[in-house]
């Protein structure tokens, strides 16, 4: 073989080896800052009335959630509703963009939220408004008034369902018992004819 077309023959496959890297998104050069609520909107698919977020426990927790209870079928966690997962993955893989990457994709998730969420949260935390959390800093004070209802869930116990906003649908009152029918009958007492109404 000729010096210059081996020289050729190494260039193409090194040219086409970086291209292949480049062109994977995990390899590739990940971006210098977070994207913005706004970005992330554009990336995220989130199904009407079917968001599941969580705090204060584990995504485990909430993954087990959905298994388990009924009420929760068809509900997401944000990790299920990207638009490409490479696109969230090149976030993910940097520590210094990943908790600035969590809060601006979380607050995208939080304001496309509509009808009734979930929040899986410890008992006895109120809103969570107060944690020093993703829940209190990016989703909580920024989801919108299409998202009706907030509904707050004990990881720990399946029947605990607490609305932190909203107020639970109204149920109706039981019936009052019916008056007795009036009826008109005479009735003999005593040799007397009485007539009742």
């Amino acid at each position: 073989m000729h010096f210059s077309s081996l020289f050729g023959t190494l260039a193409t496959v090194l040219l086409s080896t970086s291209t292949l890297v480049a062109a994977n998104p995990i390899t590739a050069r990940a971006p210098d800052r977070a994207p913005t609520a706004a970005e992330c909107q554009a990336q995220l698919n989130v199904p009407a009335g079917k968001t599941l977020f969580w705090t204060g426990g584990t995504s485990k927790d909430a993954i087990k959630a959905v298994r388990e209870r009924d009420y929760l079928k068809g509900y997401k966690r944000i990790s299920q509703m990207w638009k490409s997962q490479s696109w969230a993955d090149q976030y993910i893989m940097d520590i210094n963009l990943e908790k600035d990457f969590w809060c601006a994709c979380s607050t995208a998730l939080a304001q496309l939220t509509t009808g009734t969420a979930y929040v899986m949260m410890p008992t006895g935390t109120g809103n969570g408004a107060n944690f020093d959390s993703v829940w209190a800093d990016c989703e909580w004070p920024y989801i919108g008034p299409q998202t009706q209802y907030v509904i707050r869930l004990d990881p720990s116990d399946a029947s605990h369902k607490e609305y932190i906003r909203g107020a639970p649908p109204p149920t109706a009152p039981p019936a009052p018992p019916a008056p007795p029918a009036a009826r008109s009958a005479a009735v003999e007492s005593d040799g007397f004819v009485a007539f009742e109404a």
